[in-house]
């Protein structure tokens, strides 16, 4: 189904005169020589070099092989790539050898009776040689050793035949173990003869076989043998066939069938490419290439260049590019082919088509309707002559070809055939004929490459009016040097925005509404490489948006076919290598796939693609993320599109068989859905779910793009419309059930919306066929007793139908017993026995439980069971409505299940109170807070238990709950009356105050509730607020000289306090800093002196090895050999092991701990000391106190913070890998 498609064309600017008696060969590396024998009495003979880059070299020496007249009467070459030797044969009988890089020339044989032809096996080891008398013989290279000989026929017959019917061909096998030569035969006319290395004759064609050409070949790989048959008895013409090794018939192929047998269809040659899968058939006027697909031959390409004078005078592949080839034409032209395999697919009306060429023949498959196999389509129509091109776009429901002869024909596909729709010329035919790569980017404007120049048509406006016949006249002639071109397209729109590929590796973008304007770089890439380019937009397109918008959204993606490199371009920006092995690519919906080598295929998302370059544009490198699933080996991509059900069906062939696989691959899939979800015209919740199961896709997937639809905002489509609309449009209510069954916990919302909706049109009078959907939902929702108490259930009269569907529920439930106490927890006991029936329960088992409940009261029943499923609310609710309950038990119930919250808000309903009087109620009611406060007192919830007391009339407890919980004021409001009691609960507070040192409380007590001044100041005094204590003394003028008898004194006295502080603090900084110092100096010493571990390790051993430890440590696992230590010992082992005693190892270490501890400790403790204190002793107008105060603590703090400093920097970090983490160190020395 693969056509050939032109990536590089070259001719020659001017001929080259080449008379009858040419000779030519290929060289390494594409050299072409041709050897030009001129005619005697016209001069001395030539030689020409042509290379496939168009340019003239020269080889060392090359003037020696002209200057020794061996040129003349040459008659065939052969150039041997191991040896670098070209092989010369000339009419004379002389065979030569000639080093090319050298100069040497060597005759090794000549004949007598002159050459007829020769062939020099691959590995240069032997060369075959026929003579003109018909004798064969094989001599070994480079002795020259005869191997064998043999007389092939009589010479007589050589000597009196003038046609071409007696001319020998000989071929070697490119392993060089096998030759063949096609030899004139009395029978047959001719017949092919195989011989191996040795000479040994192995096979030869049957007497049926009857050849009719001294054509034949060998292919590069599979065996085969090509040569020239004669057709069955009564048919003309001739065929193609193969032959095995055996000289056996495989195949054949009529290469003119259907057509006028001409003259100019003799073939001159047959030649395989260097990959076997396309044979060149040379004719006299022209070069088609045919290729196999799927055991049928096409003829994919006919290269001609004046077909009524100009000739093909010699034709050759490229020996190691398997799709390129050179032509030296008969006028003295010549040229050189990049071809490559490709598909000929596109989108159009709706459908991906693909279309394969076989000379005038086109066959189509529109794949949205069907997988016709190759090698023929679903679709079959011809044209007059062989088409060179065939172009598909999206505007246009059919193709558009372009023929050999001039005419570019439009073929519509309706549907059911394919019709020629309209037939347009162009006057210069043989600029048609030398064009190529051909697109069309709008219904009005054709393009194609002719000469280094870009072509642009205008086409007619009555386009699909097939009664007239247009010439097409051309409007634009761009010059650019370029290989090939592409549209660039949005959304399968028509476009004027074509990609150029020039032959330096530049990708321009070209407007052809503005072709004044010169075209924009977008980025270059190295000139062997990205014959095949596509692009991808991301982001949303902008309105009105200019060509430079849109390229900032252009991803460019490279696939070059020779060396299998994939690679992506965000503009001049970034690129990106995705793949070394990419073997073909293909672009579906903002989706990237490629095939690789190893046999997977590979699908990225343009985000993906986007997020990559962007990082790469930072110097970053971010993970693609790209689904990837397993192909056979050798698949490559045909096509994609959306098949009848608006599923993507990806085509792939495999190669090495040649047949048609369709594949969905998720991915694909997921988009789609998404699009449809977005497209409100085409949105279908019965084809979205119907792929959904098919594909067995995550419903939560569905979900997800629901809810971002929905925050978008970009469509009136809710979760809640969806979920309706869904419900209507599905009619298989198995699809909704798995729906349902797959949503996961993050999706509970829309669990619940989903029951709203399903439970509404169940309701429905059309709603029979949501229930099974509303059955999973509740049960997914674990709502059992509420599904089974609806009339789905209850209501239900059949009971089958019960029966099914509590069957169906019991599918949800974890086990039998979920479901079966549900029903019990319904208090309905006939439901009870349908679900244990259901369930396959044990009728002995179940049956007296339910005839034991039948015969309670009905509010006892309901306890028993509600107790039996550990429904301790429903029970007490149960038991609180039952008036035979007592108090004590009712008491005991709340206890043991913590049901005070519970049993006070149910006290308060309704329910309870119709059921007991009011004293019985609020007899519960305060036996159950004096409970709940004694739960709460001794859980350490002081505040509650007070509350609790209060309202169940405990004041005393209120008040003692207070106290200790530090809410004394808050007891205040508990306390009665009787101004005795109050002092007396007063007294009581301030001792508990004074017993836990909260002297700020105390103080405030004394002066706002007992009016003690004096005392309230000394509290104050404690608490260190020597100003309060001051504001007292204004209040009571027995008071005055307190200030300067009590308060200034002790201020003084707490000042010289914080004074010998700090001077303790300073001192104890220097000695941990002396002994830092010290223990730094040693451990450098011994770093110097190479004995960094030695020393005493030991000295701190007493302090480690406690018997304890020992005794711990010893404590092994027998199995894994750890050793287990309790954390209260490994917290004491620690603290040992990082100590501040003298000459322990981590001493450095620990003091360096230590001290940061004692720094965190100044400024958190003794700062906020210092600075109350100094201001009272300025408000006290005690100002050098104050001033020395603060001068002194300044000073202590700024040489501490050095001593941090230097302790802190000179820290390396292998000391505190030894310790781990310094902050849990610390918190183990605290």
């Amino acid at each position: 189904m693969r056509n050939l498609q032109i990536l590089r064309k070259f001719i020659s600017g001017s001929p080259l005169p080449l008379p009858n008696s040419s000779v030519f060969c290929i060289g390494e590396n594409g050299y072409l020589f041709d050897v030009i024998g001129l005619e005697s009495g016209e001069g001395d003979n030539c030689e020409h070099f042509l290379s496939n880059l168009a340019r003239v070299s020269e080889f060392a020496h090359i003037e020696e092989l002209v200057k020794s007249n061996f040129l003349q009467d040459i008659f065939h070459m052969q150039f041997i790539s191991n040896t670098g030797c070209l092989y010369l044969g000339t009419k004379r009988g002389q065979f030569l050898q000639f080093y090319l890089h050298v100069g040497d020339v060597e005759e090794l044989f000549q004949s007598e009776t002159g050459l007829a032809t020769f062939a020099v096996s691959p590995d240069s080891r032997f060369v075959s040689i026929v003579t003109r008398s018909g004798i064969l013989l094989l001599l070994s290279l480079p002795n020259l050793e005869l191997v064998f000989e043999e007389v092939l026929f009589d010479s007589k017959q050589w000597d009196n035949s003038s046609g071409a019917t007696s001319a020998v061909q000989l071929c070697w096998r490119h392993d060089s173990q096998y030759f063949v030569v096609n030899i004139p035969d009395e029978k047959t006319g001719r017949r092919l003869k195989i011989y191996d290395e040795r000479g040994m004759l192995f096979s030869s064609t049957e007497d049926s076989t009857h050849l009719v050409s001294d054509v034949v070949t060998w292919q590069p790989s599979g065996g085969l043998l090509a040569a020239i048959e004669k057709p069955p008895t009564g048919k003309d013409g001739f065929l193609i066939s193969f032959f095995e090794l055996n000289g056996l018939k495989r195949s054949s192929f009529n290469p003119i069938e259907g057509k006028k047998i001409d003259k100019l269809d003799d073939i001159v040659s047959l030649s395989w490419n260097s990959s076997s899968d396309l044979l060149a058939v040379t004719k006299l006027k022209a070069v088609e290439l045919w290729h196999r697909s799927n055991y049928a031959w096409m003829c994919k390409y006919v290269i001609q260049r004046n077909y009524s004078t100009d000739g093909i005078k010699f034709f050759a592949w490229d020996r190691e590019n398997p799709y390129k080839l050179y032509i030296v034409f008969e006028s003295g032209y010549y040229s050189f082919y990049d071809f490559n395999l490709t598909y000929s697919s596109g989108y159009s009306g709706g459908s991906a088509l693909t279309v394969s060429i076989n000379g005038a023949n086109l066959y189509c498959t529109p794949f949205r309707d069907n997988s016709a196999p190759p090698p023929y389509g679903f679709f079959q129509i011809s044209v007059e002559s062989a088409v060179k091109e065939v172009v598909i776009s999206s505007f246009w429901d059919g193709f558009l070809c372009i023929s050999f002869t001039g005419n570019i024909i439009l073929v519509k596909n309706s549907g059911t055939e394919l019709s020629v729709c309209k037939k347009m010329i162009i006057e210069n035919e043989a600029q048609l004929r030398s064009s190529y790569n051909w697109t069309w980017p709008n219904i009005r404007t054709l393009c194609c490459i002719n000469e280094n120049r870009i072509l642009v048509f205008q086409l007619p406006e009555d386009i699909a009016d097939a009664s007239a016949l247009s010439l097409l006249s051309q409007t634009q002639s761009i010059p650019m040097n370029c290989s090939s071109i592409s549209v660039v397209r949005e959304k399968n729109l028509e476009s004027d925005n074509i990609l150029i590929r020039k032959h330096g590796g530049s990708i321009l973008l070209l407007n052809l509404q503005y072709p004044q304007n010169p075209p924009k770089v977008i980025f270059k890439v190295p000139s062997h490489c990205f014959h095949n380019i596509k692009y991808l937009f991301f982001g949303a397109p902008v309105m009105d948006a200019g060509d430079d918008d849109e390229l900032n959204r252009m991803i460019i993606i490279g696939h070059d076919h020779a060396t299998r490199k994939l690679e992506i371009f965000l503009g001049t920006k970034a690129s990106l290598k995705l793949a070394a092995d990419c073997t073909s690519t293909a672009i579906f919906d903002d989706n990237l796939l490629f095939t690789t080598i190893q046999g997977t295929l590979e699908i990225v998302h343009v985000s993906e693609l986007e997020k990559a370059l962007t990082a790469s544009t930072n110097g970053t490198r971010a993970k693609v993320e790209q689904y990837s699933r397993k192909v056979e080996k050798g698949s490559v991509i045909l096509t994609c599109c959306l098949n009848q059900l608006m599923e993507p069906t990806l085509v792939i062939q495999v190669l090495p068989r040649g047949n048609i696989e369709t594949i969905h691959p998720r991915p694909l899939v997921i988009a789609s859905i998404k699009t449809l979800l977005r497209h409100e015209e085409k949105r279908s919740f019965s084809v979205i779910m119907g792929a959904m199961r098919r594909h067995r896709i995550d419903s939560n997937i569905l979900l997800d793009e629901l809810k971002l639809i929905e925050k978008e905002g970009t469509s009136n489509l809710t979760v809640a419309q969806a979920f309706r609309s869904m419900v209507e449009d599905v009619k298989d209510s198995n699809i909704l059930v798995l729906l349902v069954t797959e949503v996961n916990s993050n999706h509970l919302d829309s669990l619940i919306l989903m029951k709203s909706v399903l439970k509404d049109y169940t309701e429905s009078p059309s709603g029979k066929n949501g229930i099974q959907p509303y059955l999973a939902t509740m049960a997914k929702l674990g709502l059992y007793e509420e599904i089974l108490n609806s009339q789905h259930i209850i209501g239900e009269e059949d009971r089958e139908v019960v029966k099914s569907r509590v069957k169906f529920l019991s599918f949800y439930a974890d086990n039998a017993d979920t479901l079966y106490e549900a029903a019990l927890g319904t208090y309905d006991l006939s439901l009870t026995a349908i679900v244990a029936d259901c369930l396959n329960k044990d009728p002995k088992e179940y049956l007296p439980i339910l005839n034991n409940l039948r015969v309670l009261p009905s509010v006892k029943r309901c306890f028993v069971i509600d107790n039996s499923l550990k429904r301790w609310v429903k029970g007490l609710r149960s038991l609180l409505e039952d008036s035979s309950v007592q108090v004590e038990e009712i008491v005991k119930y709340v206890e043991k299940h913590r049901l005070f919250p519970d049993a006070l808000s149910i006290l308060a309903e309704n329910s309870v109170s119709s059921a007991r009087d009011e004293a019985d109620v609020i007899l519960i009611q305060k036996a159950l807070q004096n409970s709940y406060g004694q739960y709460l007192e001794q859980h350490g919830k002081l505040h509650e238990a007070s509350i609790m007391y209060k309202r169940a009339g405990c004041s005393g407890k209120a008040i003692e709950c207070s106290v200790r919980g530090g809410c004394w004021e808050s007891a205040l409001p508990f306390i009665e009356d009787n101004e005795e009691n109050k002092l007396k609960v007063y007294h009581d507070i301030l001792s508990t105050l004074q017993h836990k040192q909260e002297w700020t409380s105390a103080a405030r007590l004394c002066e706002l509730y007992l009016a003690d001044y004096r005392q309230a100041i000394e509290f104050w005094i404690q608490a260190r607020k020597w100003i309060s204590a001051h504001a007292l003394t204004t209040k009571d003028p027995n008071l005055k000289d307190m200030t300067s008898s009590f308060i200034k004194p002790k201020l003084v006295e707490h000042e010289a306090f914080l004074e010998e502080n700090l001077k303790n603090v300073l001192q104890s900084f220097r000695h941990h800093i002396f002994r830092f110092r010290t223990v730094r100096l040693r451990k450098e010493a011994k770093k110097l002196a190479g004995n960094e571990e030695a020393g005493d390790n030991f000295s701190d051993t007493d302090s480690v090895s406690s018997t304890s430890s020992v005794r711990s440590s010893t404590a092994s696992s027998a199995q894994t050999g750890k050793t287990y230590r309790s954390g209260k010992n490994k917290r004491k082992l620690e603290r040992k092991l990082y100590s501040l005693k003298e000459g322990s190892r981590y001493e450095d270490v620990a003091i360096a701990i230590h001290l940061w501890e004692a720094f965190t400790r100044l400024h958190q403790e003794m700062k906020p000391d210092v600075a109350q204190t100094s201001e009272s002793l300025w408000r006290f107008e005690l100002d050098q106190l104050a001033l020395r105060l603060t001068s002194q603590f300044d000073e202590l703090v700024s040489e501490v913070d050095n001593y941090t400093k230097e302790i802190w920097s000179s820290s390396t970090a292998e000391d505190f890998t030894i310790l781990g983490k310094v902050e849990k160190v610390v918190r183990l020395l605290i």
